[in-house]
């Protein structure tokens, strides 16, 4: 519509709705039309770009998200059921392995980890296909948990595949279980331009016959896992982190890989995204869900102060103190302009800023969007061994990374992002015990919500809390990235029609009930049928 004048726009939309007119059927049953007295379709699309009034436009906007929502949940509705007449591969618990495997970790499990590791083995030990959501704030240790479940899975002599986000991340994960566990586990690193095998670098060739021949027990790796010459001999399990678009076709996929006959992996999905359980529930109502809500002991809460606009050099003190006391810094920046989707613009600004001004004695690097993976690697690689001081960069650090040396994890503009991701950015730093500060600086011109959203971050270290809180003072569609939320296929719906979710819910499970093959509906189960056509669906 770029360029368009409203007028125009009117017309194109009036011109589009005559050229459907005799194809618009209803296609939703007549009882959930009569019940919930929606207007029909054909009247819905015609008020929702045309109302006499906004009476008109509510009941459009009602009938038009049920929509979303229903076929939305008569797809989940099918995936589940598909899923249940699927027979996985029964891995047992080998407890008393297991015992032995975290007596000997340099660290106390939390409650909240056994409980989620219980959970994930005795799903396992049935020919029931796990299919279960790790939640999880950073540091909580969703990590272990996955680690110790494919100890598990390698012990009955199974593989395990773990699809992480980005390259930095899968090579700081194997990195971290081939040390810890590379005694009892052959762990690999398959990404685009690595290949490691028990942290020995290999061929692609190598890397390829480990999987099929089944000498690998767990291979990390990115979406290079997804391809077609992936061949496994025995894969049992499955983990993936979460900005994973990994659904029912991607898991069939890994399953037609292997050589063995024994049923589909075993699904664990991980997020650090703080989904408050009535929306879990809602959106991802086949998945059981294990949740982390505590700490490792020791770990010292970060302080976070906001940095007013005057105040700076007092903060940029400290941050310097830091630096000469050997830690280091995160500087974050937002995307300001559309036009400027990868942060080129706002990184380029505060790393002139930083090196002209106060961190001119200092090392300052930067990463955004543009930059190619390998000098994105090479950049991170140099800051994990602390050969850079200060890194200014976009969102990219949001997932993952682990830096235990940083202290410092300062965030520019920092009104202009979520709770949930001033949460998930402040987690980033304090991995270690080493006391660490998360400072918010934001614009000179800030409201009185704005104001109040910063000091929430303040006063609370709780990621459920902080999206509840950004729910209420910014109301839906924010909270969470959308991309993360689940919400990014739907185009009218969101958060706050929970009631309207939980309807569509209960319909399409009693459709479901009564007619799984959508026999008695003909019009309904064409519209699935585009529905699955135009979307991604998970």
């Amino acid at each position: 519509s770029g360029g368009l004048t409203q007028k125009a726009r009117r017309a194109v939309a009036e011109e589009a709705l005559k050229y459907i007119d005799d194809e618009l059927v209803e296609w939703l049953p007549e009882t959930i039309v009569k019940e919930q007295d929606f207007i029909d379709y054909h009247t819905a699309l015609r008020a929702i770009h045309f109302p006499n009034n906004t009476q008109m436009q509510d009941k459009a906007l009602r009938r038009l998200k049920f929509e979303e929502f229903f076929l939305h949940q008569l797809l989940h509705g099918r995936a589940r059921r598909e899923l249940k007449k699927q027979k996985a591969s029964v891995i047992p618990f080998n407890e008393d392995y297991i015992r032995e495997v975290v007596e000997l970790l340099p660290y106390k499990l939390t409650s909240a980890q056994k409980k989620a590791l219980f959970a994930i083995y005795k799903d396992m030990a049935t020919d029931k296909p796990m299919n279960r959501l790790l939640e999880g704030d950073v540091g909580t240790g969703k990590t272990i948990v996955a680690a110790l479940a494919a100890i598990n899975v390698a012990r009955s002599s199974w593989q395990s595949a773990f699809l992480a986000p980005t390259e930095i991340l899968a090579t700081q994960h194997a990195a971290v279980l081939q040390k810890m566990f590379g005694d009892r586990l052959m762990v690999a690193l398959f990404t685009r331009t690595k290949r490691f095998v028990g942290g020995k670098s290999v061929t692609k060739k190598q890397m390829l016959e480990g999987l099929k021949d089944g000498k690998i027990d767990l291979v990390i790796g990115t979406h290079a896992l997804l391809s077609d010459n992936v061949l496994f001999n025995r894969l049992g399990f499955i983990v993936v982190d979460e900005q994973h678009r990994f659904g029912v076709k991607q898991r069939q996929a890994l399953k037609d890989r292997q050589q063995d006959e024994d049923g589909i992996p075993h699904l664990l999905s991980m997020t650090a995204t703080p989904i408050p359980r009535s929306l879990a529930l809602v959106l991802y109502g086949d998945l059981d869900c294990s949740v982390l809500d505590e700490y490792p002991a020791g770990r010292k809460k970060i302080e976070t102060h906001i940095v007013y606009i005057g105040r700076e050099e007092d903060y940029y003190e400290k941050m310097r103190e830091q630096i000469r006391a050997g830690h280091q810094i995160f500087a974050v920046c937002p995307l300001i302009e559309e036009s400027d989707a990868l942060g080129v613009n706002s990184v380029n600004e505060i790393h002139d800023r930083f090196i002209k001004g106060p961190f001119r004695d200092f090392s300052v690097a930067m990463l955004h969007g543009k930059m190619k993976p390998k000098e994105k690697d090479e950049i991170m690689q140099a800051f994990l061994r602390n050969e850079i001081n200060v890194l200014v960069a976009t969102t990219v650090v949001e997932v993952g990374v682990d830096i235990p040396n940083a202290t410092i994890m300062f965030i520019e503009g920092a009104e202009r992002f979520g709770l949930a991701q001033l949460h998930q950015l402040r987690g980033r730093v304090g991995r270690d015990e080493y006391q660490s500060f998360c400072y918010l600086h934001p614009s000179d011109k800030l409201s009185p919500i704005a104001k109040e959203r910063l000091q929430a971050v303040v006063n609370s270290h709780d990621g459920f809390v902080l999206a509840d809180k950004d729910l209420k003072l910014r109301g839906p569609g924010t909270v969470f990235g959308t991309s993360q939320s689940g919400f990014e296929q739907f185009k009218l719906g969101s958060y706050a029609d929970m009631d309207l979710i939980a309807l569509a819910r209960d319909y399409a499970k009693d459709i479901l009930d009564h007619d799984p093959e959508l026999k008695e509906t003909p019009a309904l189960n064409t519209r699935v049928h585009e529905y699955v056509e135009g979307v991604h669906f998970e």
